[in-house]
């Protein structure tokens, strides 16, 4: 596992206001954390911490950190926690640094890479899910795999690969259940047509003669109304 020094810088003070001053400085406030141990406030430069990031260890490198001003003999081993950064920038606002031991296990995340490319997919036309991109493991700090391989060309329909399943190197022990799906192959999802709307009815289409023997029965209805309402009215003489 590689290593990495940094130095950082001791911090007096710890209010809102010096850490908003720190980061105008482009530098971003930091804690170490040491088991039994009273904690130290701490800030680094920006340019520092993406350099630390930017190796194939990622988050999992390890620090040799030397704090400045500091009279303990030689420079602490740790490794980066946490990060909190802005929701809108994506910079870094604070970060928790864990001082460990190299002969002393630790919990870390490693990420999953697939290989190849799945035999349900290619040939058989399902489709890939991979629920779960990380794994969380234990072991010696100086044992942390950078990833973890996964060949997934034989993978075929229907079929997943579980933790249980995962070549993991030696010295390395998987802590999310073994039965926890890390990838698997399913039939592509087909959506169901929609169903048809209920023909509208027609309108009714009144032929000539049919209108004209409407007429008719109509203009009968009108005379006959006018006969019954004279002969009423002659009745009242």
């Amino acid at each position: 596992m590689e290593r990495l020094p940094l130095t950082v810088e001791k911090r007096e003070k710890v209010t809102k206001g010096a850490n908003n001053a720190l980061r105008r400085e482009n530098r971003v406030p930091a804690i170490v954390y040491h088991k039994g141990e009273a904690s130290t406030s701490v800030s680094l430069s920006v340019k520092d911490l993406y350099r630390i990031l930017h190796t194939d260890a990622g988050r999992n490198v390890l620090i040799d950190l030397d704090v400045q001003g500091e009279s303990a003999s030689g420079p602490r081993i740790v490794v980066i926690k946490e990060i909190q950064t802005n929701p809108t920038t994506g910079g870094a606002l604070h970060v928790d640094f864990h001082q460990i031991s190299l002969t002393e296990k630790i919990t870390v995340n490693v990420p999953i890479v697939e290989r190849g490319e799945a035999y349900g997919v290619k040939v058989e036309k399902g489709v890939l899910e991979f629920p779960i991109r990380e794994l969380e493991i234990e072991c010696l700090p100086t044992e942390i795999p950078e990833k973890i391989d996964l060949d997934i060309s034989a993978l075929k329909m229907n079929e997943a690969i579980l933790v249980r399943d995962l070549p993991l190197p030696a010295g390395v022990e998987a802590i999310s259940d073994s039965e926890t799906v890390i990838v698997k192959v399913v039939p592509p999802h087909v959506e169901a047509a929609p169903e048809e709307a209920p023909a509208a009815a027609e309108p009714e289409v009144i032929g000539e003669k049919e209108r004209e023997a409407r007429q008719a029965a109509s203009a009968d209805d009108k005379a006959k109304k006018k006969a019954e309402e004279a002969a009423a009215a002659e009745a009242k003489k």
